[in-house]
């Protein structure tokens, strides 16, 4: 399976440290993974000093149809089956893949990501998947968006 890890976090912390490990892991484990973080973060070069392949691009605005148009295309070159994305503004740039029918975005969920209600529409109509880290977000989730449990995991 090819992955493609989308964060746009400007710092460093356990999230990241986080992401890069499973990224390495599954690179290591069998499978191709990527991650996408801007050029101007500190993380890109934590990252690297991790051994995280890592694919810089701004991501500054949650709407851009240049970076998404360079996602797609990523995506496309690398046969990309899923997008992980963390944040609302990762999943804004990836929405426009999913409305034109690519079907691999997953949104994964930690406690911050929630939200609020009145972005319920990103959730609904806008991902594959969602993943939720633990199973009380999970229920938060559900509880708070009113999410179908098909669509949660």
């Amino acid at each position: 399976m090819n992955l493609l890890h989308l964060e746009s976090s400007g710092s460093w912390g356990g999230q990241e440290y986080r992401t890069c490990l499973e990224i390495n892991w599954l690179n290591a484990n069998g499978h191709r993974a990527w991650l996408i973080w801007r050029p101007t973060s500190e993380v890109l070069t934590k990252a690297r000093e991790l051994g995280t392949p890592v694919v810089p691009m701004s991501l500054k605005h949650r709407i851009n149809p240049l970076v998404s148009l360079r996602i797609w295309l990523f995506c496309r070159r690398n046969r990309v089956d899923l997008i992980k994305s963390y944040s609302s503004k990762d999943h804004w740039l990836c929405l426009p893949l999913f409305l034109c029918g690519w079907a691999g975005d997953t949104r994964s969920l930690y406690y911050r990501s929630l939200g609020k209600k009145n972005r319920a529409f990103i959730y609904r109509h806008g991902l594959a998947k969602i993943v939720a880290d633990a199973q009380i977000i999970k229920k938060e989730f559900i509880d708070n968006m009113g999410s179908p449990l098909k669509k949660s995991r």
